[in-house]
């Protein structure tokens, strides 16, 4: 799954569209999940310590080098990006250079346990 989260200031409706999101997930996905997307939000935040309580960073986990920070492309300064796995993990990850978007591109190898 792919999601993009509200950008606004307040972070009122990502907590809302953050409770959504994972009760989706409890009701429909047993196996492996990967959730991708800008979250919009920093990973000191409310928003991703929920998430982390069921999935795992792939930054944290196994970002080689830098901080992870891929918005804006032109001069990135914050991590709003992610890639979230359950049942599966990650070799490397990495943010690469490029101004193609608005944000910088994330590359994960994945492992799909089981």
């Amino acid at each position: 799954r792919n999601t993009p989260i509200d950008p606004g200031t307040a972070p009122t409706y990502r907590h809302q569209e953050v409770i959504g999101l994972l009760a989706q997930v409890y009701r429909t996905a047993a196996g492996t999940v990967i959730l991708g997307g800008d979250l919009n939000a920093r990973p000191d935040t409310p928003e991703i310590a929920a998430i982390s309580l069921v999935f795992q960073d792939a930054w944290a986990r196994c970002g080689r080098t830098g901080s992870g920070h891929t918005f804006p492309s032109n001069a990135p300064d914050r991590r709003i990006d992610y890639l979230m796995l359950r049942r599966a993990r990650c070799t490397g990850a990495m943010v690469l250079e490029t101004e193609a978007s608005d944000h910088r591109p994330f590359l994960a190898t994945i492992v799909i346990e089981g």
